[in-house]
C-alpha cells in the first residue's frame, strides 16, 4: 500500500497571507460604511421623487373626463374663485373618519389660497358603511340654501360621532341657520336626486372610497398631508 512520505515539519514554510482587502477587517468595515451611505442616498432620492408636484401628479395620477367631473357640479358647494388657475374637486362622506382627518387641512388650504384656487365639494355618502352619511349630505345642501354650508360642514365633521337628525338640527341652529327652514328642508327629499347624481358621477370617475380629490382633473385618492397638498397646488399655480 502506498504511503505518504514523511514530512519534516521544521521545513514547512507558511506563505504570507493572501486575503483580499474586502476579506480583511478594515475592508469589511469599509464595505459596511459604503452600503450605508448608498442606502441613505437612495432613500433621499426616493423621498424627493415621491413628493407630489405637478409633474409627478401628471405622471402618477389618472386624468379623468373633466366634462363629466364638472357637468353636474354647478349647484354644489364651492369656495374660492371660479376663474382660478387651479381647480380641486373633493368627493367626501360626512361620516368617513378619513374625511374628518382631511377636512381641517382643506379648510386651512382654502383660507391660505383664497381666490387663487376653486374648490368644489361633491357628496359621496357610502350608506352601506355609514348609515347617517346621506342625511348629513342633505343637511349640507339645506345649509347651502342659507349660505351656511361651510359652517355646518365644519360642525358635522367635528361632531362626526353624533349625526342623528336631532344633532343636525342642533348644529344648524348653532351655525346661525333659520331653524324652521332648515328642519323642513332636512325632512324633505328635495336634494336626494342631486346627492345620488354626485355619487353616480363619482363612481363613473373611479371613486372607490373617500376622500377622493381631483386636482386639475387628476384623481388622487386618500388623505393628502398638508405639505404635499401645498406642493401640488404651488406647482400647478407656477405653471
Amino acid at each position: 500500500m502506498d504511503q505518504l512520505p514523511n514530512i519534516n515539519h521544521q521545513e514547512i514554510i507558511l506563505p504570507k497571507s493572501t486575503k483580499h482587502w474586502y476579506r480583511r477587517w478594515w475592508g469589511i468595515l469599509l464595505l459596511i460604511f459604503a452600503a450605508y451611505f448608498l442606502l441613505t442616498f437612495i432613500l433621499l432620492l426616493f423621498n424627493k421623487s415621491s413628493s407630489p408636484s405637478s409633474a409627478t401628479l401628471k405622471s402618477g395620477a389618472v386624468k379623468v373626463d373633466e366634462q363629466k367631473l364638472y357637468l353636474n357640479a354647478g349647484i354644489n358647494p364651492t369656495a374660492g374663485s371660479q376663474g382660478a388657475k387651479v381647480t380641486i374637486v373633493e368627493f367626501a362622506d360626512f361620516q368617513c373618519s378619513y374625511c374628518r382627518q382631511e377636512f381641517s387641512i382643506v379648510r386651512e388650504l382654502l383660507q391660505t389660497y383664497g381666490d387663487r384656487i376653486y374648490f368644489i365639494f361633491r357628496d359621496f355618502p357610502i350608506s352601506e358603511l355609514h348609515p347617517e352619511a346621506f342625511k348629513a349630505a342633505v343637511a349640507g345642501r339645506c345649509a347651502q340654501e342659507q349660505n351656511k354650508f361651510w359652517a355646518l360642514h365644519d360642525q358635522m365633521f367635528i361632531n362626526q360621532a353624533n349625526l342623528k337628525i336631532a344633532d343636525l338640527e342642533n348644529y344648524a341652529a348653532g351655525a346661525g341657520l333659520n331653524a324652521a327652514q332648515f328642519n323642513q328642508c332636512l325632512n324633505s327629499n328635495k336634494y336626494d336626486q342631486q346627492i345620488n347624481q354626485d355619487y353616480a358621477d363619482g363612481f363613473d370617475l373611479g371613486v372607490k372610497g373617500t376622500p377622493t380629490f381631483f386636482i386639475q382633473g387628476y384623481r388622487v385618492a386618500g388623505v393628502i398631508p398638508k405639505d404635499k397638498f401645498v406642493k401640488i397646488i404651488d406647482a400647478a399655480l407656477a405653471e
